[in-house]
């Protein structure tokens, strides 16, 4: 007997929640438009609804049931994507916005299994093909789940106020105790004064003129880091030349 096709991955019920919230608040149509895609939904009528939602939250205009129904209305989509009774049925579905980050969890986790199956299904071809080369599955398979994992990196802003709540904290930490934040050392003691060290998630630029040694400085830093920090790993990457 043959396999019975297996459903990918998907949750309605997460889909739906998800829609229904962002019709009750503003704070969770925020959320999903930003944590999510259309694509990201398994479920056509729920992509096709997230994305006039999305719509109408970046031209900002207000996204309720009122609204999304016009437009779906006007492009001729509304009877086809379950009319009036489905968009009832989403608007009453979850009763309060309050875990819609749980719901765009769920979705987010759903779509990137899909991708994943997606991405290896072409891995498995060119194994059982074994016309290609290995190395070149190999970074073939890399390359696959790199992206799926680019796709889904959620980036949240916060307000202004508490980055600079979190900045005034950590300079009085400093100034109580200089070595409270230290990151990795780099062998530059005004360097790492001002810096207090090199630290998980930051970005430091090393900008001047060409020829005025800055891939040496990074190689001098690179070689001093490992030195002083006998614990941290130390990689140099470039793509220079």
């Amino acid at each position: 007997m043959a396999d019975a096709p297996r459903t990918p991955p998907s949750s309605q019920i997460a889909e739906k929640s998800v829609l229904g919230a962002m019709m009750l608040s503003q704070e969770a149509l925020s959320a999903a438009a930003e944590s999510l895609r259309a694509d990201d939904f398994y479920y056509d009528t729920n992509a096709r609804i997230f994305g006039g939602m999305t719509e109408l939250f970046r031209q900002g205009q207000p996204v309720d049931f009122i609204t999304i129904s016009d437009k779906l209305e006007k492009n001729g989509t509304l009877d086809a994507l379950g009319g009036y009774d489905y968009l009832v049925e989403l608007n009453r579905f979850v009763p309060t916005a309050a875990n819609v980050e749980e719901y765009i969890r769920i979705v987010s986790e759903k779509s990137r299994l899909r991708q994943l199956i997606t991405a290896t299904e072409g891995i498995l071809q060119a194994c059982y093909a074994q016309e290609t080369p290995l190395a070149q599955i190999l970074e073939q398979a890399e390359r696959a789940i790199f992206n799926v994992t680019q796709q889904h990196q959620i980036k949240k802003f916060i307000h202004v106020r508490e980055a600079v709540d979190e900045a005034i904290e950590q300079v009085e930490i400093l100034h109580n105790d200089p070595d409270a934040l230290a990151g990795i050392r780099v062998g530059f003691n005004y360097l790492d004064y001002v810096l207090g060290g090199m630290r998980r998630g930051e970005l430091i630029l090393i900008g001047a003129r060409p020829s005025m040694g800055k891939t040496a400085l990074e190689l001098c830093m690179a070689h001093q880091a490992a030195r002083l920090n006998r614990d941290a790993p130390i990689a140099l990457f470039s793509l220079e030349m």
